[in-house]
């Protein structure tokens, strides 16, 4: 299974949260260039980086293109990136730092135009970020709740092409309890590109239950900064 270590970013550190919570924060390393070279060291292949104060407030900021070009330089392997992208220039300037695909979330569940539009321009550099609470989708750095369901979010995607999907259940993220392998399962259904399984993973076997509803790849944080999962282990389900 091709796996994502992740590096979710707030106050310019690496850290986790705990369901989304910003009030429980875990501070990992104060330097996540450092962070994205350890992971390299190793084994990661890919890395999954997140904007988590951007998703909230809907910005890239000139220190965050830094980080993102400072984290490509140390690592030297696909870099996927997500949180506060909302406008065509906020993706040119992902990019432009050396991001390989961005994620959109709350641009891509609530402006379908400029989810088509950006569709066109860049194809499969474009991942959709899925992320449920109780079943609905959930936007805003996770602070408000649409009425709209993941699996209708999935089914959209599916209608307009969209290469990439990453699903979280909230209420997994962070928890190191498992992943809601049954929403997959349902997703799967109505979405037929790849599926990227994220939130809860703390083990192998969440990985091979995954697998087995059809989900290529999967984003680990927690696990693998506890120590609970290896990187080259993973990549081997």
């Amino acid at each position: 299974m091709r796996i994502y270590p992740a590096i979710d970013i707030s106050g310019g550190a690496c850290v986790r949260l705990f369901q989304g919570d910003f009030g429980q924060k875990t501070v990992y390393n104060s330097d996540p260039v450092a962070v994205a070279k350890d992971l390299k060291e190793k084994g990661a292949q890919r890395l999954h980086v997140v904007n988590l104060d951007g998703s909230v407030e809907g910005c890239i900021t000139e220190a965050m293109k830094g980080m993102i070009r400072g984290i490509k330089a140390a690592a030297g392997v696909p870099l996927q990136f997500g949180g506060g992208i909302r406008t065509m220039e906020d993706l040119e300037a992902v990019f432009e730092a050396g991001a390989d695909k961005a994620i959109l979330g709350t641009s891509g569940a609530l402006d379908t135009p400029f989810l088509e539009a950006v569709l066109a321009r860049f194809g499969d550099k474009i991942v959709l970020s899925i992320d449920a609470r109780d079943g609905y989708v959930a936007t805003r750095g996770w602070l408000d709740t649409e009425k709209i369901t993941a699996v209708e979010l999935a089914e959209k995607a599916e209608r307009l092409g969209v290469a990439a999907v990453v699903h979280t259940d909230i209420a997994r993220d962070g928890a190191m309890k498992g992943p809601n392998v049954e929403a997959y399962r349902k997703m799967r259904e109505v979405y037929t590109g790849i599926l990227i399984g994220s939130g809860g993973i703390s083990k192998l076997e969440d990985l091979e239950a995954l697998k087995a509803v059809g989900v290529e790849d999967a984003i680990v944080g927690k696990a693998i900064y506890e120590g609970a999962l290896e990187i080259r282990r993973c990549e081997e389900v």
